[in-house]
């Protein structure tokens, strides 16, 4: 059972990104026999939200391979270029994308930032600067169940915007799940959750961008 704290979305939601980039919204699957999902109620990314290719540059010099790749659901939609800024076995690059991500990292050493994840390896053909790889990330529908009472920080989170009954069969949910602004009332948590467990989400929402708010009350 949960506890239903807060009413209709319009109640609690106090700002959400409408940008396509960084749409806040994304559809997840919810499998059959979940229960009646309420508004506020909190969801596990229990499967990828993103879907990827990738490949090397038209014109490079090394050939050596990326491998491992993959994205969360949190990483915009879009291109990332991976660009060497250094030659050699070991090269540096950088990785530009949509929503000013800008990170970088160097061949042979894994790379995981932002939600986006891979490992490029050296070749018989050391890389030059100004060799690329582009990965296109596509937003893709993730499957998530509602959180436990036991919740630890660390997998994605979805808030669920409007009631979805998954009694009998699996159904799609809207959630936010990035750059927004919720009443901490609001948020739905499932009985029993332990003060650990409710941290543990605070703290994963606003990894993700997703910040409660105190109301305040209305003058008398």
């Amino acid at each position: 059972m949960f506890t239903i704290q807060g009413g209709r979305l319009t109640d609690w939601l106090k700002y959400e990104n409408k940008d396509g980039e960084r749409f806040s919204r994304e559809n997840w699957n919810v499998p059959a026999a979940n229960g009646l999902l309420l508004t506020g109620m909190l969801l596990a990314m229990a499967g990828s939200g993103e879907g990827i290719d990738f490949g090397p540059g038209n014109a490079n010099t090394g050939n050596g391979a990326m491998t491992a790749v993959s994205a969360t659901a949190g990483v915009a939609p879009g291109n990332y270029v991976v660009t060497m800024t250094g030659a050699g076995p070991t090269a540096a690059f950088s990785v530009a994308g949509p929503a000013a991500f800008n990170q970088t990292g160097a061949v042979g050493t894994p790379f995981n930032q932002g939600g986006l994840a891979f490992s490029i390896a050296d070749g018989s053909t050391d890389f030059v600067v100004g060799d690329s790889f582009v990965l296109d990330v596509r937003a893709e529908s993730g499957v998530g169940t509602p959180i436990t009472a036991s919740y630890t920080a660390g997998v994605t989170l979805g808030i669920v915007v409007e009631p979805v009954d998954t009694t009998a069969k699996a159904k799609r949910a809207a959630v936010l799940v990035r750059d927004a602004r919720i009443a901490a009332s609001g948020l739905n948590f499932p009985s029993g959750i332990t003060p650990a467990a409710k941290a543990a989400v605070l703290t994963q929402l606003a990894a993700q961008r997703v910040y409660t708010v105190t109301e305040v009350p209305p003058l008398s």
